[in-house]
Order: structure tokens, then sequence, then C-alpha cells
């Protein structure tokens, strides 16, 4: 069985995604880093996805990013922690709901917009002007997140230890459920 963790950047998909695997002992994937590697096997260049978007275009990172995601199939016993936007494609969602069991990972709007602003910021963030930027972004994913049938974690006012531990009953859950 796979957990599969999505939602928006600084959500906490990498940070109690790498918790609760090793917690579980699960292997851990991050679906960018993938796009990375298989852009280097690809293209014999290395470059983060914010640099593949700049260079090359946003549609080479969701055409990678698509393969990736119908790989995940392959996977066993792994915690995957999915790019913000690869839940935009419909297509995406019918592959990873055959792949695992999905986990939106909600996080309040003022809680990302400070996480994702005091950083280097993401290549779909307009830095002439990132507060409008964020916010359109915030608006125009939230209903494609909302509309997924997954678990629904909401992080705020939890502990990390409260997060794991909702992961982790997820887990024990479905492998009680397959017989796993």
């Amino acid at each position: 069985m796979n957990l599969i963790l999505f939602g928006y950047k600084k959500c906490g998909k990498t940070y109690y995604g790498l918790k609760v695997a090793h917690k579980m002992h699960m292997q851990y994937v991050d679906t960018d880093q993938m796009i990375e590697a298989l852009f280097t096997s690809r293209y014999h260049q290395t470059l983060p996805c914010k640099q593949i978007v700049i260079h090359h275009g946003i549609h080479l990172l969701r055409e990678l990013e698509k393969q990736v995601i119908y790989s995940l199939a392959q996977l066993k016993n792994t915690v995957i922690a999915l790019g913000g936007g690869a839940v935009l494609d419909e297509s995406n969602v019918e592959h990873l709901q055959k792949s695992g069991t999905l986990v939106y990972l909600k996080t309040d709007k003022e809680t990302l917009k400070k996480r994702v602003l005091s950083g280097e910021l993401p290549s779909y963030i307009d830095t002439k002007n990132p507060v409008k930027s964020f916010e359109d972004m915030h608006a125009h994913r939230k209903p494609f997140y909302e509309k997924i049938p997954a678990f629904t974690i909401d992080t705020d006012h939890k502990s990390e230890e409260e997060v794991v531990m909702l992961l982790a009953d997820i887990i024990e859950s479905i492998r009680g459920s397959d017989g796993e």
C-alpha cells in the first residue's frame, strides 16, 4: 500500500512524509526529485524543478511529472510526496487513485503565504507582485484539492506528533482492510 500526500507547497508533504515513512517502516519518495532525475537521464543536465520551468517551460515539467506519476503504481509500501500542481490534471488523479491512498494536507492560507513568500520564490510566483500571485494560485488550486476524494488532515493547530499519528492511523487502517 502507498500513501500519497498532496497539497500546497510548504504544507508539510516532505516533512511529514519522511517522518511517517520512518515511523511506519516504509519507503519515501518525492515526485519532484523523481522528475529531476528523469530530466537528468533524458537531457544529461541536472536542474531542479524550478529551473526546468524557467529554462524549458511548464509544459515540459508537467510532461515529466505525468510520466513519473504513471510510474508510481509500481511502488509498494511507500509514502509519496507530490508536487503541488500534480493533482491539477484529472488523468494524474485517476492514476494516483490506482497507485495508493490520497491524503490532502490542508494548511491555513496565511500560514502558507508566509512560508512560500519567506524563502526563494517558486517559479509560479510573480516576483513583481508575489502576494497577488500567491493569492491567485491559492484560489485557483483550492477547488482542485478539495474535490479530490481523499483523507484530509488539517495541519493547523496540531503538533507534528499529532499529524504523524493521524497519517500512521490511516496507514494502519488501510493495511488492516487490505489484509497486509
